[in-house]
Protein backbone atom coordinates (compact mmCIF):
# COMPACT_ATOMS: atom_id res chain seq x y z
CA UNK A 1 0.00 0.00 0.00
CA UNK A 2 1.52 3.38 -1.10
CA UNK A 3 2.00 5.81 2.14
CA UNK A 4 2.66 9.64 1.98
CA UNK A 5 3.63 11.52 5.58
CA UNK A 6 1.81 14.53 6.67
CA UNK A 7 3.57 15.54 10.06
CA UNK A 8 2.33 18.78 12.05
CA UNK A 9 4.17 20.67 15.06
CA UNK A 10 3.52 19.03 18.27
CA UNK A 11 1.50 20.28 20.55
CA UNK A 12 1.28 19.76 24.58
CA UNK A 13 -1.98 18.31 24.87
CA UNK A 14 -5.45 17.82 24.02
CA UNK A 15 -7.51 21.03 23.86
CA UNK A 16 -7.91 22.17 27.39
CA UNK A 17 -11.75 22.98 26.71
CA UNK A 18 -12.39 19.43 25.53
CA UNK A 19 -10.03 17.88 28.80
CA UNK A 20 -12.78 19.81 31.12
CA UNK A 21 -16.20 18.64 29.48
CA UNK A 22 -14.85 14.82 29.53
CA UNK A 23 -13.83 16.01 33.33
CA UNK A 24 -17.68 17.24 34.08
CA UNK A 25 -18.87 13.82 33.39
CA UNK A 26 -20.25 11.65 36.16
CA UNK A 27 -19.58 7.54 34.84
CA UNK A 28 -21.52 6.43 37.49
CA UNK A 29 -24.79 7.35 35.56
CA UNK A 30 -23.67 4.88 32.42
CA UNK A 31 -24.99 2.02 34.08
CA UNK A 32 -21.78 0.47 34.21
CA UNK A 33 -21.22 -3.22 36.33
CA UNK A 34 -18.10 -1.11 38.60
CA UNK A 35 -18.87 0.10 41.84
CA UNK A 36 -19.34 4.40 42.09
CA UNK A 37 -15.79 4.57 43.70
CA UNK A 38 -14.21 2.15 40.98
CA UNK A 39 -15.63 4.31 38.05
CA UNK A 40 -14.34 7.88 39.67
CA UNK A 41 -10.90 6.06 40.18
CA UNK A 42 -10.49 5.21 36.39
CA UNK A 43 -12.27 7.90 35.14
CA UNK A 44 -10.03 10.19 37.00
CA UNK A 45 -6.81 7.35 36.02
CA UNK A 46 -8.07 7.69 32.37
CA UNK A 47 -8.11 11.42 32.14
CA UNK A 48 -4.61 11.57 33.52
CA UNK A 49 -2.99 9.71 30.30
CA UNK A 50 -3.65 13.00 28.12
CA UNK A 51 -0.07 13.98 28.05
CA UNK A 52 0.34 15.02 24.42
CA UNK A 53 -1.31 16.22 21.64
CA UNK A 54 -2.04 15.22 17.84
CA UNK A 55 1.01 14.75 16.28
CA UNK A 56 -0.85 13.74 12.45
CA UNK A 57 -2.76 15.90 10.02
CA UNK A 58 -5.36 12.72 9.60
CA UNK A 59 -7.88 14.66 7.51
CA UNK A 60 -9.50 12.90 4.95
CA UNK A 61 -9.01 9.32 6.85
CA UNK A 62 -12.37 7.46 7.52
CA UNK A 63 -11.49 5.37 11.06
CA UNK A 64 -13.77 3.05 12.46
CA UNK A 65 -13.28 1.94 16.03
CA UNK A 66 -14.87 -1.12 17.91
CA UNK A 67 -14.69 -1.72 21.75
CA UNK A 68 -14.76 -4.89 23.90
CA UNK A 69 -16.51 -5.50 27.67
CA UNK A 70 -13.62 -5.27 29.66
CA UNK A 71 -12.26 -1.65 29.68
CA UNK A 72 -15.04 1.23 29.02
CA UNK A 73 -12.31 3.62 28.97
CA UNK A 74 -10.30 1.82 26.15
CA UNK A 75 -11.89 3.57 23.67
CA UNK A 76 -11.72 7.09 25.03
CA UNK A 77 -8.20 8.30 24.08
CA UNK A 78 -9.25 7.08 20.53
CA UNK A 79 -12.09 9.48 20.01
CA UNK A 80 -9.95 12.22 21.40
CA UNK A 81 -6.87 11.94 19.48
CA UNK A 82 -8.21 10.72 16.55
CA UNK A 83 -11.23 13.39 16.23
CA UNK A 84 -8.31 16.22 17.06
CA UNK A 85 -6.14 15.63 14.44
CA UNK A 86 -9.15 15.86 12.04
CA UNK A 87 -10.12 12.21 11.01
CA UNK A 88 -13.87 11.12 10.62
CA UNK A 89 -14.31 8.58 13.28
CA UNK A 90 -17.00 6.26 13.73
CA UNK A 91 -17.51 3.93 17.10
CA UNK A 92 -19.25 0.50 17.63
CA UNK A 93 -19.38 0.37 21.58
CA UNK A 94 -19.34 -2.95 23.26
CA UNK A 95 -22.31 -4.31 24.48
CA UNK A 96 -23.19 -2.64 28.03
CA UNK A 97 -21.02 0.27 27.22
CA UNK A 98 -23.50 2.43 24.49
CA UNK A 99 -24.51 5.04 27.71
CA UNK A 100 -21.00 5.60 28.52
CA UNK A 101 -19.65 5.94 25.03
CA UNK A 102 -22.02 8.12 24.19
CA UNK A 103 -21.15 10.21 26.60
CA UNK A 104 -17.54 10.11 25.88
CA UNK A 105 -18.53 11.30 22.24
CA UNK A 106 -21.04 13.96 23.07
CA UNK A 107 -17.94 15.61 25.22
CA UNK A 108 -15.33 14.87 22.74
CA UNK A 109 -17.21 16.02 19.87
CA UNK A 110 -20.26 18.71 20.80
CA UNK A 111 -21.59 18.90 17.36
CA UNK A 112 -21.60 15.51 16.12
CA UNK A 113 -19.59 16.21 13.03
CA UNK A 114 -16.59 14.25 12.88
CA UNK A 115 -17.05 11.50 15.77
CA UNK A 116 -20.32 9.19 15.25
CA UNK A 117 -22.02 6.38 16.93
CA UNK A 118 -23.05 3.12 14.70
CA UNK A 119 -24.48 0.46 17.24
CA UNK A 120 -25.11 -2.71 15.81
CA UNK A 121 -25.16 -6.26 16.73
CA UNK A 122 -22.31 -8.49 14.98
CA UNK A 123 -23.31 -10.83 12.48
CA UNK A 124 -27.23 -9.81 13.12
CA UNK A 125 -27.27 -6.35 11.48
CA UNK A 126 -25.61 -6.82 7.92
CA UNK A 127 -26.80 -3.14 6.70
CA UNK A 128 -25.73 -1.53 10.02
CA UNK A 129 -22.74 -3.22 9.81
CA UNK A 130 -21.80 -2.47 5.94
CA UNK A 131 -22.33 1.18 6.45
CA UNK A 132 -20.02 1.33 9.49
CA UNK A 133 -17.37 -0.11 7.43
CA UNK A 134 -18.23 1.86 3.78
CA UNK A 135 -15.03 3.67 3.25
CA UNK A 136 -13.14 3.37 5.91
CA UNK A 137 -9.37 3.73 5.68
CA UNK A 138 -8.05 2.06 9.34
CA UNK A 139 -10.15 -0.03 11.80
CA UNK A 140 -9.06 -0.38 15.75
CA UNK A 141 -10.82 -3.29 17.42
CA UNK A 142 -10.21 -4.55 21.08
CA UNK A 143 -11.65 -8.45 21.74
CA UNK A 144 -11.48 -11.73 21.32
CA UNK A 145 -9.61 -13.71 18.93
CA UNK A 146 -12.95 -14.83 17.18
CA UNK A 147 -14.19 -11.40 17.06
CA UNK A 148 -11.62 -10.15 15.80
CA UNK A 149 -10.80 -12.18 13.04
CA UNK A 150 -14.99 -11.43 12.17
CA UNK A 151 -13.90 -7.70 11.92
CA UNK A 152 -10.67 -8.12 9.77
CA UNK A 153 -12.17 -10.30 7.53
CA UNK A 154 -15.34 -7.88 6.98
CA UNK A 155 -12.82 -4.66 6.51
CA UNK A 156 -10.58 -6.71 3.42
CA UNK A 157 -7.83 -6.36 2.08
CA UNK A 158 -7.96 -2.56 1.25
CA UNK A 159 -8.18 -1.55 4.85
CA UNK A 160 -5.65 -1.13 7.78
CA UNK A 161 -6.40 -3.05 10.28
CA UNK A 162 -5.08 -2.89 13.84
CA UNK A 163 -6.73 -6.18 16.47
CA UNK A 164 -6.24 -6.05 20.14
CA UNK A 165 -6.66 -9.28 21.17
CA UNK A 166 -6.69 -10.71 24.81
CA UNK A 167 -3.45 -10.00 26.52
CA UNK A 168 -1.43 -10.56 30.24
CA UNK A 169 0.86 -8.18 32.13
CA UNK A 170 3.29 -9.09 35.07
CA UNK A 171 5.41 -7.28 37.27
CA UNK A 172 8.68 -7.97 38.68
CA UNK A 173 9.57 -6.16 41.76
CA UNK A 174 12.07 -7.67 44.07
CA UNK A 175 11.59 -6.20 47.38
CA UNK A 176 7.70 -5.47 47.34
CA UNK A 177 8.15 -4.34 51.21
CA UNK A 178 10.90 -1.59 50.02
CA UNK A 179 8.32 1.78 50.18
CA UNK A 180 4.40 2.54 50.99
CA UNK A 181 4.39 3.81 47.28
CA UNK A 182 5.49 0.34 45.54
CA UNK A 183 2.62 -1.71 47.54
CA UNK A 184 -0.11 0.95 46.53
CA UNK A 185 0.97 1.28 42.90
CA UNK A 186 1.18 -2.51 43.22
CA UNK A 187 -2.44 -2.94 44.28
CA UNK A 188 -3.42 0.33 41.71
CA UNK A 189 -1.74 -2.11 38.83
CA UNK A 190 -4.01 -5.27 39.77
CA UNK A 191 -7.00 -3.88 41.28
CA UNK A 192 -8.03 -1.06 38.86
CA UNK A 193 -11.04 -1.70 36.39
CA UNK A 194 -11.67 -5.08 38.86
CA UNK A 195 -8.39 -6.15 37.24
CA UNK A 196 -10.12 -7.13 33.79
CA UNK A 197 -7.97 -5.47 32.11
CA UNK A 198 -5.34 -6.88 29.24
CA UNK A 199 -2.88 -4.75 31.04
CA UNK A 200 -4.12 -6.10 34.49
CA UNK A 201 -0.88 -8.26 35.77
CA UNK A 202 -1.44 -11.86 36.18
CA UNK A 203 1.19 -11.95 38.81
CA UNK A 204 3.71 -10.43 40.88
CA UNK A 205 7.38 -11.70 41.23
CA UNK A 206 9.42 -10.90 44.48
CA UNK A 207 11.88 -12.25 46.29
CA UNK A 208 10.31 -10.57 49.72
CA UNK A 209 9.11 -12.81 52.32
CA UNK A 210 5.76 -14.68 51.52
CA UNK A 211 4.09 -13.78 54.98
CA UNK A 212 5.01 -9.98 54.98
CA UNK A 213 3.87 -9.58 51.40
CA UNK A 214 0.36 -11.09 51.83
CA UNK A 215 0.48 -9.11 54.79
CA UNK A 216 0.69 -5.72 53.22
CA UNK A 217 -1.17 -6.35 50.51
CA UNK A 218 -3.96 -7.12 52.17
CA UNK A 219 -3.69 -4.17 54.63
CA UNK A 220 -2.93 -1.95 51.78
CA UNK A 221 -6.47 -3.44 49.74
CA UNK A 222 -8.10 -2.78 53.63
CA UNK A 223 -7.43 0.66 52.78
CA UNK A 224 -7.79 1.79 49.73
CA UNK A 225 -10.70 4.23 49.12
CA UNK A 226 -11.70 3.59 45.91
CA UNK A 227 -11.74 -0.79 46.77
CA UNK A 228 -14.34 0.04 49.73
CA UNK A 229 -17.49 -1.03 47.60
CA UNK A 230 -17.66 -5.32 47.21
CA UNK A 231 -17.31 -5.93 43.14
CA UNK A 232 -19.69 -7.74 40.86
CA UNK A 233 -18.36 -11.09 39.98
CA UNK A 234 -19.81 -14.04 37.76
CA UNK A 235 -20.27 -17.26 39.51
CA UNK A 236 -17.75 -18.76 36.88
CA UNK A 237 -14.94 -16.32 38.11
CA UNK A 238 -16.20 -16.80 42.15
CA UNK A 239 -15.51 -20.74 41.47
CA UNK A 240 -11.99 -19.92 39.78
CA UNK A 241 -10.98 -17.11 42.65
CA UNK A 242 -12.23 -20.00 45.26
CA UNK A 243 -9.83 -22.96 43.03
CA UNK A 244 -7.10 -20.64 43.22
CA UNK A 245 -7.17 -20.24 46.82
CA UNK A 246 -7.22 -24.00 47.62
CA UNK A 247 -4.50 -24.26 45.08
CA UNK A 248 -2.56 -21.69 46.85
CA UNK A 249 -2.92 -23.55 50.35
CA UNK A 250 -2.01 -27.03 49.31
CA UNK A 251 1.29 -25.79 47.62
CA UNK A 252 2.27 -24.57 50.60
CA UNK A 253 1.61 -20.72 49.73
CA UNK A 254 -1.15 -18.22 51.36
CA UNK A 255 -4.36 -17.33 50.61
CA UNK A 256 -5.92 -14.35 51.96
CA UNK A 257 -9.78 -12.84 51.41
CA UNK A 258 -9.88 -8.95 52.03
CA UNK A 259 -12.95 -7.99 53.77
CA UNK A 260 -14.27 -4.64 55.19
CA UNK A 261 -17.50 -3.56 56.63
CA UNK A 262 -18.86 -3.37 53.12
CA UNK A 263 -18.14 -7.18 52.07
CA UNK A 264 -15.55 -8.84 50.27
CA UNK A 265 -13.38 -6.00 48.59
CA UNK A 266 -10.23 -8.45 47.13
CA UNK A 267 -8.06 -11.34 47.37
CA UNK A 268 -4.66 -11.90 47.83
CA UNK A 269 -2.89 -14.93 46.94
CA UNK A 270 1.26 -16.31 47.40
CA UNK A 271 2.06 -19.47 45.63
CA UNK A 272 5.45 -21.25 45.52
CA UNK A 273 4.50 -22.50 42.05
CA UNK A 274 1.24 -22.53 39.84
CA UNK A 275 1.53 -19.40 37.66
CA UNK A 276 -1.32 -18.97 35.31
CA UNK A 277 -1.92 -16.02 33.11
CA UNK A 278 -5.55 -15.49 33.71
CA UNK A 279 -6.40 -12.41 35.88
CA UNK A 280 -8.88 -12.88 37.84
CA UNK A 281 -11.47 -10.02 39.22
CA UNK A 282 -9.67 -8.04 42.02
CA UNK A 283 -7.00 -10.63 43.17
CA UNK A 284 -3.45 -10.28 43.27
CA UNK A 285 -1.32 -13.21 42.68
CA UNK A 286 2.59 -12.99 43.80
CA UNK A 287 5.00 -15.64 42.78
CA UNK A 288 8.70 -15.88 44.15
CA UNK A 289 11.15 -14.63 41.45
CA UNK A 290 12.29 -18.35 40.83
CA UNK A 291 8.52 -18.96 39.06
CA UNK A 292 9.47 -16.22 36.25
CA UNK A 293 10.60 -18.46 34.47
CA UNK A 294 6.81 -20.61 34.09
CA UNK A 295 6.07 -16.90 32.28
CA UNK A 296 8.34 -18.74 29.35
CA UNK A 297 5.45 -20.63 27.45
CA UNK A 298 3.16 -18.18 27.33
CA UNK A 299 5.37 -15.32 26.15
CA UNK A 300 3.12 -14.81 22.83
CA UNK A 301 0.61 -13.21 24.74
CA UNK A 302 2.76 -11.45 27.08
CA UNK A 303 1.91 -7.68 27.16
CA UNK A 304 2.97 -4.94 29.55
CA UNK A 305 5.70 -5.58 32.21
CA UNK A 306 6.42 -3.27 35.29
CA UNK A 307 9.00 -3.39 37.43
CA UNK A 308 12.67 -2.95 38.37
CA UNK A 309 14.08 -5.95 37.50
CA UNK A 310 12.27 -7.84 33.74
CA UNK A 311 14.83 -10.39 33.13
CA UNK A 312 14.69 -11.34 29.58
CA UNK A 313 10.62 -10.74 29.25
CA UNK A 314 9.78 -9.67 26.08
CA UNK A 315 7.09 -7.14 26.91
CA UNK A 316 5.43 -5.16 24.10
CA UNK A 317 5.41 -2.37 26.83
CA UNK A 318 7.45 -1.56 29.96
CA UNK A 319 6.64 0.85 32.59
CA UNK A 320 7.06 1.92 35.88
CA UNK A 321 4.97 -0.11 38.89
CA UNK A 322 1.51 1.56 39.16
CA UNK A 323 1.25 2.81 35.77
CA UNK A 324 0.01 -0.70 34.04
CA UNK A 325 -3.26 0.18 33.50
CA UNK A 326 -2.54 3.92 33.38
CA UNK A 327 -0.86 4.65 29.67
CA UNK A 328 -0.22 7.59 28.01
CA UNK A 329 -2.37 8.45 25.18
CA UNK A 330 0.10 8.88 22.66
CA UNK A 331 -1.70 7.33 19.75
CA UNK A 332 0.10 3.46 20.40
CA UNK A 333 -0.50 0.41 21.44
CA UNK A 334 1.27 -2.46 22.50
CA UNK A 335 4.52 -1.24 20.97
CA UNK A 336 2.36 -0.23 17.23
CA UNK A 337 2.68 3.45 16.41
CA UNK A 338 -1.44 3.74 15.30
CA UNK A 339 -1.87 6.98 14.78
CA UNK A 340 1.66 7.42 12.62
CA UNK A 341 0.60 4.60 10.62
CA UNK A 342 -2.68 5.78 9.61
CA UNK A 343 -1.15 9.27 9.10
CA UNK A 344 0.98 7.29 6.29
CA UNK A 345 -1.91 5.92 4.59
CA UNK A 346 -2.16 7.37 0.60
CA UNK A 347 -5.34 9.83 0.56
CA UNK A 348 -7.78 7.92 -2.06
CA UNK A 349 -8.38 9.14 -5.37
CA UNK A 350 -12.23 10.80 -4.41
CA UNK A 351 -10.84 12.74 -1.45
Amino acid sequence: MARSTRAVTPRPGPDRALLERLAALDPTTWGLTLSAPMLRETWRTALGGFRVGPRFDLSGRTVLLVGSANVYTALLPWMVLLTEAGATVRVKPARGQEAAVRAMAAATDPTGSRLTIRAWKGGEDEDAEGAAFEGVDAVIAFGGAEALSALQARAGDGVLFFGFGPRFGVSVVRDVLRSEGTVDNLVRDAMLYDGRGCMSPAAVFTASPPGATVDVLAATIAETPWLTAPYAHSPVEAAETRARMLLARALGGEARAVSTTYGLVGTVLYLPSGFDPVALPRVLVVHPMSEIAAVKPWFALLGTVAGDERGDLPALRRCAVGEMQAPVHDGSHEGIGVIGQIARLRRRPDQ
